[in-house]
């Protein structure tokens, strides 16, 4: 029979309580004498178990895991190249294209006669210009019509008597009208009013300058003009 661990009163299984001393009995029976001693030293071994086995493992963790990275060696520092010169970049040209070149005149172009020009700028309608020079003595008449411009070359120094040679003319430009008349007559008459004086000091408005005159080996000399109407 069970006794009372607190004052050793005989108690049955089923006791809460002891009946002599009223101590709190344990819902499970109580213990032997040999179970009560024996539970201390198994915990002693399951904690002794616990703690080898925790330390068998940090052990095996350790040795498995891999070592730590060993810092890498620092090469010493070398020095910077220079940089690179740079070459002073000259300004560049502009990229607009040459304009292109003009084309070359034809043959054809080049012996066409100049363009027409109308006498009524240099003389009124029906009316004549008249420039003379003398040593030699010659005078070339330009006289304007209604559509054209005809010349009478007259000389003196082909014979006893003058000589009258009608014919067309064609003006090239103006101011100074540059012309050709069809006997070989070509000159220019510039506008040069009072400047033109003849060897009797008398004024014009109109200068010719000869280039070539039929007869006549050097006629470069100036000559005055007149206006008949």
């Amino acid at each position: 029979m069970a006794r009372c661990p607190s004052c050793g009163a005989s108690i049955s299984p089923d006791d809460r309580f002891c009946g002599v001393c009223g101590h709190a009995l344990t819902t499970g029976p109580l213990p032997g004498p040999g179970r009560s001693r024996s539970l201390p030293i198994i915990g002693l071994v399951v904690a002794g178990a616990v703690v080898l086995g925790i330390g068998v493992y940090q052990v095996i963790e350790h040795s498995a895991a891999p070592p730590p990275p060993r810092p890498a060696a620092q090469e010493p520092s070398a020095i910077p190249p220079p940089p690179p010169r740079t070459a002073v970049q000259e300004p560049s040209a502009p990229t607009e294209s040459p304009p292109a070149p003009a084309p070359a005149p034809s043959r054809e172009a080049e012996r066409a006669p100049p363009p027409a020009v109308g006498c009524a700028n240099l003389v009124p309608p029906g009316a004549k210009i008249i420039c003379s020079a003398s040593e030699p003595n010659w005078a070339i008449e330009l006289i304007c019509g209604q559509s054209s411009l005809t010349s009478n070359f007259i000389d003196a120094f082909s014979g006893d008597r003058m000589e009258q040679t009608p014919g067309p003319v064609s003006l090239s430009r103006e101011d100074p009208w540059v012309f050709r008349s069809k006997q070989g007559f070509e000159g220019s008459i510039a506008s040069t009013p009072g400047a033109c004086r003849d060897e009797s000091d008398q004024a014009f408005d109109f200068t010719l300058t000869p280039i070539e005159v039929p007869g006549v080996l050097d006629p470069q000399t100036t000559t005055c003009c007149r206006i008949e109407r």
